[in-house]
């Protein structure tokens, strides 16, 4: 990453943990913005930017052991909770998720869900390599940044219309991230766990509970 042309160490160090932190690497942002408080100990601006990303960077983490375990549970997820159709396109392809798997961080700015892609015709587009089998469904687990608005997939699992898995990626943290274009299936469930941060709301007539802090 080339740092910024800025006058003292501490702009430098400032600026490119901002830019860290805007590209979600918040690991990293917490190094810089160090560097930036051992020069200027007592600044408030690089203070209140440390505490900010390091809730972030623990929360970052504590979704990676999250992604990894819930992994291993995608099986029964599958079988045994509840989905909510949140939203159906033009194709007729509908998009799912279950209430129960939405955990969130203690502010609620970040949500973490499964969600279920179910296709009406083939989808082989949806992979980033082509199968040999037709995918009908994608399973995805979704960390989306309720503030600003994107969302990232963690561990993706694609199968046939016999539900036969054919392919299965767990991305952690480097997984790809989208910004929804409004109106968009992404869009909507992007809304929808969002809103459901801190309440409980009625969907189907199944009472959805309170999402609990972590």
């Amino acid at each position: 990453m080339k740092l910024p042309a800025t006058d003292t160490p501490y702009d430098r160090y400032m600026s490119t943990g901002y830019q860290f932190s805007r590209e979600g690497q918040y690991a990293g942002a917490v190094i810089y913005f160090e560097r930036a408080l051992d020069e200027r100990p007592k600044d408030s601006f690089a203070s209140n930017a440390l505490r900010d990303v390091s809730r972030k960077a623990k929360t970052t983490a504590e979704t990676d052991v999250n992604t990894q375990k819930m992994a291993q549970e995608t099986s029964a997820a599958l079988t045994s909770e509840h989905w909510v159709e949140v939203a159906k396109n033009a194709a007729g392809d509908r998009t799912l998720v279950a209430p129960s798997s939405l955990v969130s961080n203690e502010e609620g700015a970040t949500v973490a869900y499964w969600e279920y892609r179910a296709f009406r015709g083939e989808n082989r587009a949806f992979s980033p390599v082509p199968k040999s089998q037709p995918i009908r469904s994608a399973l995805l687990y979704r960390v989306t940044d309720c503030s600003a608005k994107n969302t990232q997939t963690r561990v993706m699992k694609l199968y046939t219309d016999k539900r036969e898995e054919i392919h299965q990626e767990n991305f952690g943290s480097a997984g790809p991230v989208e910004i929804p274009e409004l109106g968009s299936s992404s869009a909507k469930v992007v809304e929808y766990a969002c809103r459901r941060v801190g309440g409980a709301v009625e969907t189907d007539n199944e009472l959805i509970q309170p999402i609990k802090s972590r």
